[in-house]
């Protein structure tokens, strides 16, 4: 009768929700009937008076229906190269329709109507899905668990423009996702190219390496290296551990963090404001005022500087008398005609000269051994990809190095006709002590403003003290600081614009301390900082699991190491602190990020080598009271540390406080003591804070039991809880060996050729030749240093020395350093500008001495010295 087509279905027409569709056809064969029978296809008429002709076709109507059959992933089986490569995306958008999906009678079915919810994976939260989620969790809790996500789009995969391994391999977006972790490579990097392939090569060669090293140790010469290479690993997990802590807590934001308005005047502050008009006017007596902070944003395109002014040097050691050359033979003569020795004979020509990041900068050269400069240098800041951010500049481990030096003229004319006509002279320049300050110092405390003790070493040869006081000093004040040999420089050191700082860490963390202590030691500090706002108090510490620790529990009375209880009792708490001196410092600024101040403890700090101050003197304060003695932690401000903390002993009623970073000590009543401001004293039993009118020690009385001095925090109202203390009952000490011994001379001499191969790379315009008897006379001497704690030594020594080298002028000086790595060691040494003597008549003479200790502690003695033969 007829050919039905029936179209192709669209995608979604399934087998599963097909309905039957009405297709109507007709035929137009012709067939006649001889009886009554219209037939198909025949004209007739009916009856009437005009009848019209009528033609009947054969017609009827098909029920059927075409539809895609059903994968066993629920997906039609349709071929996609006839839909196209978008098919799949368009089923996933047609999935969301239920009557699409699942057909009419799907929805009233619950099992497959709760089942396509999930696979379709609708945000239950959304408001529009609000009817259908209440009718699938309405007659049975079970059928819909509980909504622990939330989707934004449901359709997000389909429209991801890359897969997740795509994302992977992409170097671009590692590099993104490295700086927005904040690595230390990465951090503050702006310009990142719009394409991967406009990276440079090798920006992930050092990533990769560092990554290396993470994972597993690489093969390392020696124990040592092998020590130390797995304390950089432990420092590491703790400083990830604390970091970790640090991101959760920086991204809980308060309303004053994201609202920044100004505060509403009110009448409190306009008397203020009026006040200050009547106020007398002081120009002999300014005041520093308080520098608005810039942020990096404002800094962009402008130059920030370190600045120093120079103010005053006061006992500067002298020249000694040169020794006379031998009959018969030349002398060198200066500008005034004068023999080489004569010029020796002047006092001193010093002057300051100041290193930062490789650049310098000098002040005029003084005259005497108290000069003064009053001058101001300049320092350009460099900082890695121009981030000036709280984060990048808290990183910057870089040391402001202030030298001292004496510029002494030396002339060098060799034909005496031309003396009246001519001259020709060189300048030499000879260290004479030096100041280390870390940028970090000079960052977090806005400024440095004092007078600084110069780090002066035990003997300078061809040098010596002179016993006369400058002008309007004191002769006791001379005695009341280490003795003859400090020199102190003052100065005021500040960076310009005023840097931001990083946020204080604000998180209350958690702890296993009782809340009423807690309660108190609130309330207690908070009082006392109100009274006193620029002492400092600590009632709670932070420890390395992020923790809030009540101070007391880090004291408790621990063995120092072997060497210590050997020596004799005398000298064994000077070896003590020598001992402690010798662990390497870094502020917690460098380690871990924002301001926050972690406490280790003593077998932590000793097991990561490294720790900033408290570290430091806890755990002398710890090994005195294992010794017997009567100690206490001192927290305040010191020059140029800033906030710090020192140790207090007593014996027979003598107060002496202890710098545990140096191993120096100094008596309350020193006026030269750094310690500047003295906040309060702790040991295990009691805090006390300084209440007393003066906060300078000198001025202080250390009595504790005198309460109207010092407020303590357990009292009779509130007792002493007796806390267990967090440090353990003894450290291990890894015992000293003849493999370590051997070890230790390998190191000495590995140290030795790399400075000798230093000095010869920064002279490389001169010949530098070595003197073998002189470095061979000096390695006798460094171990009598180390023996002394690097206190002077007896003067037969420098007699025996100097008359070994009565043809030469000899300027040497030792350093003691502790062994952080080659770089730090090879720094100090090129600050002191040994090297720069332009010349080829000078020697050089260099020795190098270890002294190793229990646990790899090192002390690393460098004797250096120039020699030029006398004529």
């Amino acid at each position: 009768l007829a050919e039905l087509y029936a179209p192709i279905p669209e995608s979604s027409v399934t087998s599963q929700s097909v309905m039957l569709e009405n297709v109507e056809f007709s035929a137009y064969d012709k067939i006649s009937f001889d009886h009554e029978g219209v037939g198909s296809g025949v004209s007739f008429t009916f009856g009437g008076a005009k009848p019209e002709p009528v033609i009947l076709m054969t017609s009827g109507v098909l029920n059927s229906s075409v539809a895609w059959a059903v994968g066993e992933d629920g997906l039609p089986l349709i071929p996609l190269d006839k839909f196209g490569a978008n098919f799949q995306s368009s089923m996933q958008i047609k999935k969301l329709d239920p009557f699409v999906a699942i057909g009419a009678s799907g929805v009233a079915n619950l099992e497959k109507l709760l089942q396509w919810f999930k696979e379709s994976r609708l945000d239950p939260n959304d408001p529009n899905n609000k009817d259908i989620v209440y009718m699938l969790s309405g007659s049975d809790q079970n059928r819909l668990q509980p909504r622990e996500y939330f989707r934004l789009e449901p359709m997000q995969q389909e429209f991801d423009f890359a897969t997740a391994d795509d994302i992977e391999r992409n170097m671009r977006f590692k590099m993104i996702e490295l700086r927005d972790e904040e690595h230390s490579l990465f951090k503050g990097y702006q310009m990142v190219p719009a394409f991967e392939k406009e990276l440079p090569k090798d920006i992930f060669k050092e990533y990769e390496r560092k990554k290396r090293g993470e994972t597993h140790l690489q093969e390392i010469k020696g124990d040592l290296d092998l020590h130390r290479a797995q304390v950089d690993m432990y420092l590491q997990q703790i400083k990830d551990r604390v970091m970790t802590q640090y991101r959760f807590a920086s991204h809980q934001k308060s309303l004053q963090d994201m609202v920044n308005e100004d505060i509403v005047p009110n009448i409190s502050m306009m008397l203020t404001a009026m006040l200050r008009l009547s106020e007398p006017r002081r120009p002999l007596k300014p005041l520093r005022k308080e520098r608005k902070k810039v942020t990096a944003t404002a800094i962009v395109g402008r130059e920030v500087k370190i600045l120093i002014n120079i103010i005053r040097a006061t006992f500067i050691p002298v020249r000694k008398p040169s020794p006379s050359p031998a009959a018969g033979s030349q002398t060198a003569r200066d500008s005034d005609g004068r023999p080489v020795g004569e010029t020796y004979n002047e006092l001193v020509c010093p002057f300051i000269e100041v290193m930062f990041q490789r650049s310098r900068v000098r002040t005029r050269r003084g005259e005497g051994p108290n000069p003064s400069f009053n001058e101001e240098l300049e320092l350009l800041l460099k900082v890695p990809n121009d981030d000036y951010s709280p984060s990048s500049l808290q990183n910057i481990e870089d040391i402001i190095y202030i030298n001292v030096f004496d510029e002494v003229t030396v002339d060098i004319l060799e034909d005496e006709r031309q003396r009246e006509s001519n001259i020709h002279q060189r300048l030499d320049k000879k260290w004479l002590g030096s100041i280390k300050i870390p940028f970090s110092s000079v960052y977090f405390n806005n400024s440095i403003d004092g007078t600084f003790r110069l780090n002066t070493p035990p003997f300078l040869l061809g040098y010596t003290y002179n016993t006369q006081t400058p002008s309007g000093g004191v002769a006791g004040e001379v005695e009341s600081s280490i003795g003859q040999g400090s020199t102190f420089l003052s100065m005021f050191v500040t960076i310009e614009p005023s840097l931001a700082l990083p946020e204080p860490f604000k998180e209350r963390l958690a702890t296993n301390e009782e809340e009423e202590i807690m309660s108190r030691a609130d309330t207690w500090q908070m009082s006392l900082e109100k009274k006193f706002p620029k002492r400092i108090l600590k009632t709670t510490v932070m420890d390395t699991n992020g923790r809030n620790v009540f101070v007391t529990r880090f004291f408790r009375g621990i063995k120092p190491p072997p060497e210590v209880l050997a020596c004799n009792p005398e000298k064994a708490m000077e070896l003590a602190a020598h001992y402690v001196s010798l662990i390497p410092f870094v502020s917690d600024t460098a380690l871990f990020p924002g301001q926050c101040d972690i406490w280790s403890t003593c077998n932590q700090f000793m097991k990561m080598l490294c720790g900033d101050e408290e570290e430091h003197a806890v755990l002398l304060t710890n090994f005195f009271l294992g010794m017997d003695k009567k100690a206490w932690l001192l927290l305040g401000t010191a020059i140029p540390e800033g906030r710090t903390a020192y140790v207090l002993t007593e014996d027979n009623g003598q107060f002496v406080v202890w710098n545990a970073r140096s191993g120096e000590r100094f008596s309350v009543f020193d006026n030269y003591c750094p310690l500047q401001i003295v906040g309060c004293v702790i040991n295990a039993e009691n805090i006390w804070a300084n209440v007393q009118q003066y906060e300078k020690p000198s001025q202080m009385s250390f009595i504790l039991n005198n309460t109207s001095n010092w407020h303590s925090f357990y009292n009779k109202s509130f007792p002493a809880r007796g806390l267990a203390s967090v440090q353990p009952a003894e450290l291990q000490y890894r015992r000293k060996d003849k493999k370590f011994d051997s070890l230790v001379l390998e190191l000495q001499e590995r140290i030795e050729q790399l400075l000798k191969n230093k000095i010869m790379e920064w002279r490389s315009r001169n010949i530098t030749r070595w003197n073998r008897h002189c470095t061979q006379i000096m390695r006798k001497l460094l171990p009598v240093l180390e023996d002394n704690c690097g206190k002077p030594i007896d003067q037969s020594y420098l007699k025996d020395l100097e008359d070994s080298f009565r043809s030469y002028k000899v300027s040497g000086f030792p350093l003691n350093l502790p062994y952080v790595n080659m770089n730090s060691l090879t720094e100090t040494v090129f600050s002191t500008g040994v090297h720069a003597q332009d010349t080829n008549d000078v020697e050089f003479a260099l020795a190098v001495y270890i002294r190793g200790y229990s646990n790899n502690v090192m002390s690393v003695w460098i004797y250096v010295a120039s020699l030029i033969r006398l004529r």
